[in-house]
């Protein structure tokens, strides 16, 4: 997963697979990044529904209350890590996006690219 991503008009792009969306506002983020509130789907058992989490996750273990959360996972190693292998059985959501960034450095210049979808 990127650092930084677009999301446009959650509510309006989720109304037809989500039961409901609790205290999520239609807004327009060309700059989520992680440690904010941000929608997401869920999964409960009388539905899917549309709702702000905070980006990043503090472990378990973590016995630091300053620990800084974890924002990314690597897909080939997140069932063996200790921080995520009990997690991503029972405890998904979806992140809803337009698009991501990603940045080439060069030197000590680093240049932002945007990534979408090209049937968008």
């Amino acid at each position: 997963m990127c650092g930084r991503y677009v999301i446009t008009n959650p509510v309006l792009k989720t109304e037809k697979i989500v039961k409901s969306a609790i205290q999520v506002k239609d807004i327009q983020n060309y700059n989520a990044h992680p440690y904010q509130n941000l929608p997401v789907i869920k999964k409960y058992k009388n539905g899917n529904t549309l709702e702000n989490l905070k980006w990043g996750l503090i472990p378990s273990w973590a016995k630091d209350k300053e620990f800084k959360a974890l924002i990314n996972a690597r897909l080939e190693t997140i069932d063996e890590k200790v921080s995520f292998k009990k997690l991503i059985k029972n405890f998904r959501c979806v992140a809803i996006a337009d698009g991501f960034y990603e940045w080439k450095r060069e030197d000590q210049v680093k240049t932002p690219h945007y990534f979408t979808r090209e049937d968008k």
